[in-house]
């Protein structure tokens, strides 16, 4: 059995980069969380049999332990822990290139949907794990809470053997990506690819291709990756979502993502193809 340990959306890191941590360094780490007063409730077994179910990795069960409260790296240095440390879910899975994304993504998704969920909608009163399913139950209304996906399209345009590539507003470095935007209510994904990119950038693209998808967890989306081909119109940013955007060769490319994210793998993919 491994746990993850997540707090504000942060994992726990271990002085190895190690974040799955084995049930004999559970009781430690649940053991210094209580004497943080951190912990919800309950002793180090009440937190394991609370744990969440995310999923399975190299032939062992994943289960996602949240720790409640705040507290950052300081705090666990005073009490002697330094070899622990908070990493953000963002810079763990974008930055160092971790493997095991996928149950990574995973526990942070589940998460977010725990934290967002701790009281009904319907009702208002508070939710509990169901006991069978990946769901949360009200007990005063029955109503099930399941975690919830919303679906994005981003989308790699290009022209003969060059690449559009744009500068998002929140971007607080120089990287380009492609368009990406969420699917809207009642909207197919073509339809959502063709809309972002009209009103991200102002051109046409046609001849849409799809290439893969990949969970990512800010907080919970699912990106639907394609290749679209330019068709016409001039580019013109919003201004707002996107600052910058131009046609980019591909010996010449700018500060690209990762290739963790399904953007970086895009780019290289089509690299791969007209090199």
């Amino acid at each position: 059995m491994r746990y993850i340990f997540v707090n504000k959306g942060s994992l726990l890191v271990s002085e190895s980069d190690e974040t799955m941590h084995a049930l004999e360094s559970v009781e430690s780490i649940c053991t210094m969380f209580e004497t943080l007063n951190v912990l919800d409730s309950g002793s180090f077994q009440e937190q394991v049999d609370r744990s969440t179910f995310v999923g399975e990795s190299a032939d062992r069960n994943v289960h996602l332990i949240v720790i409640e409260g705040f507290f950052d790296d300081d705090m666990l240095s005073q009490m002697g822990t330094s070899k622990y440390k908070w990493v953000t879910g963002r810079r763990l899975l974008v930055e160092t290139q971790i493997s095991d994304f996928e149950i990574h993504a995973r526990a942070i998704q589940l998460y977010h949907w725990l934290d967002d969920h701790r009281f009904c909608g319907h009702c208002g009163a508070k939710t509990y794990s169901h006991r069978t399913e990946t769901a949360l139950t009200c007990v005063n209304c029955s109503k099930l809470w399941y975690p919830r996906i919303q679906p994005c399209v981003i989308t790699l345009i290009y022209k003969k053997d060059k690449i559009l590539l744009a500068k998002h507003g929140r971007y607080i470095t120089d990287m380009y990506s492609c368009i990406a935007g969420f699917v809207e209510s009642g909207e197919t994904l073509e339809a959502a690819v063709h809309r972002e990119v009209q009103e991200e950038i102002g051109i046409k693209v046609h001849n849409l291709s799809y290439f893969k998808s990949q969970a990512w967890p800010f907080p919970n989306q699912l990106m639907i990756g394609y290749f679209a081909e330019y068709h016409s119109g001039d580019i013109t940013v919003d201004g707002d979502e996107i600052v910058d955007a131009k046609w980019w060769g591909l010996d010449e490319l700018p500060t690209i993502p990762p290739m963790t994210s399904i953007a970086g793998e895009l780019i290289a993919e089509f690299s791969r193809k007209h090199r």
